[in-house]
C-alpha cells in the first residue's frame, strides 16, 4: 500500500487549508511539526472529497491518515 507522499499533500493542503477546522487543536510551535498534523487533519475531515476529486483510494487515504498520524506522533 503505498502512502500519500509529503509532495501530494503539499498540493493538498493548498486546496483545503482555508476550509481546514482549527478550532479545538492544539498550538505547536514547531512549524514543520504543526503542517503534519494539518496533513493528518485535513485526510482526516476530507476523506470523502480527496477520494472523489483526487486519484487516491479510500484504503489509500485510511493509510496515509495512519502513516501521519504516527509520524506527527513520533
Amino acid at each position: 500500500m503505498k502512502i500519500i507522499t509529503k509532495y501530494q499533500l503539499e498540493r493538498l493542503y493548498q486546496t483545503f487549508h482555508p476550509k481546514l477546522d482549527l478550532s479545538n487543536i492544539i498550538t505547536i510551535d514547531d512549524e514543520e511539526l504543526e503542517k503534519v498534523l494539518h496533513y493528518f487533519l485535513i485526510l482526516k475531515e476530507f476523506s470523502r472529497e480527496i477520494a472523489a476529486g483526487y486519484s487516491f483510494t479510500t484504503e489509500q487515504i485510511l493509510y496515509s491518515q495512519y502513516y501521519w498520524f504516527i509520524y506527527f506522533k513520533n
